[in-house]
């Protein structure tokens, strides 16, 4: 089965305090992917999409667009160069221009998983959250089996503010995965910008506690135990992000929100 998850570089958001915004970032922080084994191509098409792939994954995603439009413009009803072709523009920070294609796919391929999914990042990514979350609201009425679609439906609640109803998505997913560590570290990460520290520090241990090599995760609970005024709890957490490979000083800035 195919799988497109795209990158999304969500740091350039404003507003929002930064140990948000990494949270966003690691659940997107994934290569596209393209299915190998697919019969359905011809080889010239299988060309395009292993180059598109190879792209992808040295973060060329302008290149791999380009690449791909021309693929489209020949074999327009090929649904997973459509579906590329979104990862593409998403990846590379062009919104709007991923609002217009999608919903263009979208009449040709209309219900099409991927495409929406896409289309939804796109909105999140964008600003649109108060479109992106009536679209979501229309999606998962749908499809109310697609767990993406509760996941970034969340993410823009949570932009908004609307921090009990983005819990309830994050809840949902983890009562259908419970050791999906990524849906504990953005529940907890809602908790923690209410000063719910508590909860906030059972989620993030949770999440550790399942995937014990990611930084950010050790990041968001510096933040928390700086909150509860534990503060070698923080350092010995910040020193564990740092060991993982993150920068000091942005680790620095999403636990004590100051830039030094």
């Amino acid at each position: 089965m195919e799988r497109y998850l795209v990158v999304l570089i969500l740091l350039i958001l404003l507003g929002i305090p930064q140990h948000v915004l990494a949270a966003q970032q690691l659940v997107f922080e994934t290569e596209c992917e393209f299915d190998r084994n697919d019969k359905v191509y011809s080889e010239s098409l299988y060309e395009v999409m292993d180059k598109a792939d190879k792209l992808f994954k040295k973060n060329e995603y302008k290149k791999a667009y380009s690449l791909l439009g021309k693929a489209v413009a020949a074999n327009p009803f090929v649904p997973r160069l459509r579906r590329a072709q979104a990862c593409a523009l998403v990846a590379m920070g062009k919104e709007n221009l991923a609002l217009k294609e999608t919903n263009k796919s979208l009449t040709q391929f209309p219900g099409d998983i991927s495409i929406i999914t896409y289309r939804l990042a796109a909105f999140l990514n964008g600003k649109k959250w108060k479109e992106g979350i009536q679209y979501a609201e229309k999606m998962i009425e749908k499809n109310p089996d697609e767990p993406m679609f509760y996941m970034l439906y969340g993410m823009m609640l949570q932009n908004l503010h609307q921090e009990e109803k983005a819990r309830e998505q994050y809840s949902y997913l983890l009562s259908y995965a419970p050791k999906d560590a990524i849906m504990y570290y953005m529940r907890g990460v809602s908790f923690e910008r209410e000063g719910q520290y508590q909860k906030a520090l059972a989620d993030l241990n949770k999440a550790v506690q399942l995937a014990s090599n990611t930084k950010e995760y050790y990041m968001v609970r510096a933040s928390i135990y700086h909150g509860m005024e534990e503060a070698e709890k923080a350092q010995a957490d910040i020193d564990m992000s740092v060991a993982l490979g993150a920068d000091k000083k942005e680790v620095l800035k999403i636990v004590y929100r100051k830039g030094k």
